[in-house]
C-alpha cells in the first residue's frame, strides 16, 4: 500500500529581518493528516476444513502430472528430487516448514463443485512449540494477518477448485509460496489432484506447476560457494532446458558461459539474447515442468499470530 506524502506551504517571510527565526508553521489551510484515524480492517478466522502437510516430496523425472497434452509425465526437474527431498523431509519434521491447505465451503461431501482452497504458512501454537504432534491429526496452528488481503481473502488460493468423486481437483495460474532453502518461489500453472479419504480425516495426491527460467535465475543456488550462481545456472549446467512452452513461440534454450552459468539465450524463435539478465528478458517465459507429492492429515488453525512473533 503507498504512503500519502502531503505538501506543506511553509512561511518564510521576514526570517532575515528578526534576530530569533520564528518557528515555521505548516499553511493553516493545508489539510491535517492522521495516521492514526486510518481504519484498521480486522479480517475473522475464517479457517475451516484445514490440513496440514506431513509429507512432501518432489517425484523423480519418469514420475509426475501430463502437463502437455502428450500422455507422458512432465518433471524436468525430477532429477533434483534425492536433494531436495532430504530437506523438505528435515523441515517438516522439525517444524520448520508448516504447510496448511483450507478447504472453505466444503460441505465433506463426495461431490462439491462450490469450494475454495487455500495455501498458508502456519506456526505452531504450542507452548513451547513441539513438532510431534504437528501431524496427529489433531495439531493446532496460527497464521499470520499478512497473509490475507484487504478483503480479508488468502492472498494464495486456487480461484478454481472442486470436489468431484472423491477427488480433490483445483488450478491457479501462479502459486507463490515460501521455501526455508529457497526463500520465496513463484510457480506457474499450479494443478492439484488428490484424494480425500472418505471420513474426510485426509488427503494425499500431486501437485504440478512450473518453475520459470527467470525465477530460478533469481534464486541463488544452496551452499553455492559462488555467490553469483544461480539455481538456473545449476540446471543449466546439468544439460536440461526448459520444457513447458509458456508463450507458444517454441521452447527457449539457455547457454552455457563456461563456468560463469547462463550468458546468453535463444528465444523460441532463434532470436539471440546475450548477456547474465537474458533469462529474465520479457521474450523469456518458458519454464521447467515439476511435480510434488503430498500427504495431509486434519489440523486447526485457531488464531492469529501477534505482531512481535511475525517481526
Amino acid at each position: 500500500m503507498g504512503k500519502t506524502h502531503m505538501g506543506l506551504t511553509l512561511s518564510l517571510a521576514c526570517l532575515a529581518c528578526e534576530k530569533e527565526p520564528r518557528p515555521v508553521e505548516p499553511d493553516s489551510g493545508a489539510p491535517s493528516f492522521d495516521a492514526g484515524a486510518l481504519p484498521t480492517v480486522e479480517c475473522p478466522l475464517m479457517a475451516e476444513a484445514t490440513f496440514v502437510v506431513r509429507s512432501f516430496e518432489l517425484l523423480p523425472p519418469d514420475e509426475g502430472l501430463d502437463q502437455t497434452g502428450d500422455g507422458k509425465p512432465d518433471n524436468s526437474l525430477g532429477f533434483l528430487h534425492v536433494a531436495a527431498n532430504q530437506g523438505w523431509e528435515r523441515d517438516i519434521r522439525d517444524g520448520v516448514a508448516i504447510y496448511l491447505w483450507d478447504l472453505t465451503s466444503w460441505t465433506g461431501t463426495s461431490d462439491d463443485d462450490e469450494i475454495g482452497l487455500a495455501f498458508f504458512h502456519g506456526v505452531d501454537a504450542d507452548e513451547p512449540a513441539n513438532a510431534l504432534n504437528n501431524a496427529s491429526g489433531q495439531g493446532e496452528f496460527l497464521i499470520a494477518r499478512e497473509q490475507l488481503d484487504v478483503n480479508c481473502n488468502p492472498t494464495t488460493r486456487f480461484p478454481e477448485a472442486e470436489v468431484k468423486n472423491g477427488f480433490l481437483l483445483a488450478r491457479t495460474p501462479e502459486f507463490p509460496s515460501v521455501y526455508p532453502d529457497f526463500g520465496t518461489v513463484l510457480l506457474h500453472r499450479a494443478h492439484v489432484i488428490a484424494a480425500i479419504k472418505e471420513d474426510g480425516s485426509e488427503i494425499a495426491g500431486r501437485m504440478s506447476a512450473v518453475w520459470t527460467a527467470c525465477n530460478l535465475a533469481r534464486i541463488k543456488f544452496p551452499g553455492a560457494a559462488d555467490d553469483d550462481r544461480s539455481m538456473l545456472d545449476f540446471v543449466v549446467a546439468f544439460g536440461v532446458q526448459p520444457d513447458i512452452d509458456m508463450d507458444s513461440d517454441g521452447l527457449e534454450t539457455l547457454v552455457l558461459g563456461g563456468s560463469d552459468g547462463v550468458r546468453a539465450c535463444l528465444d523460441g524463435n532463434g532470436k539471440p539474447m546475450d548477456g547474465r539478465s537474458c533469462s529474465c528478458d520479457p521474450r523469456v517465459q518458458d519454464g521447467y515442468s515439476l511435480t510434488f507429492h503430498a500427504s495431509l492429515v486434519r489440523a486447526r488453525i485457531i488464531g492469529f499470530t501477534q505482531k512481535d512473533e511475525q517481526d
